[in-house]
């Protein structure tokens, strides 16, 4: 009897925490995005409209992550590749967007640039 009382109490103590599923290790894919400034928030809510067909990866983007990889560069939307990249326009020299999707209209590159230059270097 003593013996079974401690196997259950060792099992209670080590049965308690997470518990783990087959889609517990999915939460960094499933999570719901990072938050941010009203800026940064409108700019994303832009780039996951007209980006996200190809560059999925980029709906979990925090702020950090645009700057972390190359892709905003801090207050300088002229050399920031999420900006440069769209305003050319549709065509073959690596503008955006590629096969035949509507490109940013001008007062969605605006929101791209306000969002850039409120980054703090």
């Amino acid at each position: 009897m003593k013996k079974l009382f401690v196997f259950i109490l060792i099992l209670g103590i080590f049965s308690c925490g997470r518990i783990y599923n087959s889609s517990s290790k999915d939460e960094s894919i499933y999570s719901p995005r990072s938050t941010g400034s009203p800026q940064f928030e409108a700019a994303q809510a832009v780039i996951i409209a007209k980006c996200s067909e190809c560059h999925g990866e980029w709906n979990a983007y925090g702020e950090a992550d645009y700057v972390q990889n190359g892709l905003a560069n801090a207050q300088d939307p002229t050399n920031s590749k999420v900006y440069y990249r769209n305003q050319l326009g549709p065509g073959p020299n690596n503008d955006m967007p590629t096969q035949g999707r509507p490109a940013m209209t001008t007062d969605e590159l605006q929101i791209i640039s306000d969002w850039i230059n409120t980054i703090s270097p």
